[in-house]
């Protein structure tokens, strides 16, 4: 992960030409891009992607009909790829947003749940992605997110995978920690989608 570096997410319709972001995927500072098909409610396509910028979002040369975010990723925090080789047609990718009543909070809500990024990191080998950002830029129409949210997310190989993940004991606890702590979290945005064959997910 270079210092500038972000993550975009952005939402496309159903048909949005492939060709388009094909383009976007052949610049030099691309990290990653997918385009995953929701499957928890609505119609539209989810684009997710990586990229080398020190400001702004970047240029997809497609239209954006709904919203699109560019997320500063956590240092430290999780991991955005694996030293493996895969194909990542039908995995599922969940993105979680996250809001908090202040900074403070935000900021021990990240210094509690590190060590479990570095937990799944060493338990959860088809867990390909799992990630926190935070948000540095937002387009007029990304109504359920502000600057500053966190945005939790999360590639795996199937639903098995996923599976596993949520009903990790440790996990689950999570959710008492945050309270013991005394961290107020509210979960603003919840999505789950199935990857296409397009893209790649690193390089």
């Amino acid at each position: 992960m270079t210092k500038t570096e972000k993550v975009v997410l952005a939402t496309l319709p159903a048909k949005q030409s492939v060709r388009q972001l094909s383009a976007y995927g052949r610049q030099a500072n691309t990290r990653a891009w997918v385009i995953g098909k929701n499957i928890t409610a609505s119609s539209d396509d989810l684009f997710y992607g990586r990229y080398d910028s020190p400001t702004g979002l970047p240029d997809l040369g497609v239209a954006y009909p709904q919203w699109h975010l560019a997320l500063s990723p956590v240092p430290g925090w999780g991991w955005w790829q694996r030293e493996v080789t895969i194909d990542h047609a039908d995995m599922i990718m969940v993105v979680l947003g996250m809001r908090f009543a202040d900074k403070d909070s935000r900021e021990r809500f990240v210094a509690a749940t590190k060590a479990h990024g570095d937990y799944c990191l060493r338990n959860e080998p088809a867990t390909l992605v799992y990630g926190l950002g935070q948000i540095a830029d937002r387009s007029p129409g990304a109504d359920a997110f502000t600057v500053g949210d966190l945005v939790v997310i999360m590639a795996c190989a199937d639903q098995h995978a996923l599976d596993q993940h949520a009903n990790d004991p440790k996990h689950l606890a999570l959710a008492s920690r945050m309270a013991d702590l005394r961290i107020e979290v509210e979960s603003h945005f919840s999505q789950t989608y199935q990857l296409r064959a397009d893209g790649f997910l690193w390089r």
